[in-house]
């Protein structure tokens, strides 16, 4: 039996290093989901100080890239583009002047949103919606803008699935807009 003691401390000793190299692993593999987390915002910008622009703008001030699954955008509770596939319904978004602001030519609006299946990578910006400095005190942009509701729904590049929302109606922008 005596023996044997090295033999079976051995053992306890390569148990407990197995153990530990385990626990190890999952914890790295852990650490390392949690280091490239997105996070999207959308948010309202009046008048940027950068490019002057103004818009609807979706930023991702998370760690890592957030491909994009899905967007979504309503209008007064009527979904006027849902791209929830993969092709691109590009055609929808360029209706979208003539749903938002009907016979006014002026008005020159562009909608940059990341496509479905693209990436947003950590710290970029870009606009769902962007209006052009000169037309940034127009009061038909804005109020039109009143009962948009824009919807993303992105994942991380492990395929965690994560959900960012704008609505238009709670915000204070639109305080003065009237239906």
């Amino acid at each position: 039996m005596l023996k044997n003691i090295p033999v079976y401390v051995s053992l306890f000793v390569a148990v407990c290093a197995l153990s530990v190299s385990i626990w190890h692993g999952k914890e790295t593999s852990r650490r390392n989901h949690l280091s490239l987390i997105p996070h999207l915002d959308i948010v309202i910008v009046k008048n940027e100080s950068e490019s002057g622009k103004g818009g609807i703008r979706i930023i991702n001030d998370g760690i890592g890239p957030a491909v994009i699954n899905t967007i979504k955008l309503s209008r007064k509770g009527e979904v006027i583009v849902d791209d929830n596939e993969s092709n691109y319904i590009h055609t929808k978004w360029l209706e979208l002047h003539e749903i938002f602001w009907p016979g006014n030519n002026d008005i020159k609006v562009s909608y940059l949103y990341p496509r479905p299946g693209g990436y947003l990578q950590s710290k970029k910006r870009i606009f769902a919606l962007e209006v052009p400095s000169e037309q940034l005190e127009e009061p038909d942009i804005w109020c039109n803008l009143s009962n948009v509701k824009l919807e993303v729904s992105y994942s991380d590049v492990y395929g965690n699935e994560f959900q960012s929302e704008f609505d238009a109606s709670t915000h204070l922008y639109f305080s003065e807009c009237s239906e």
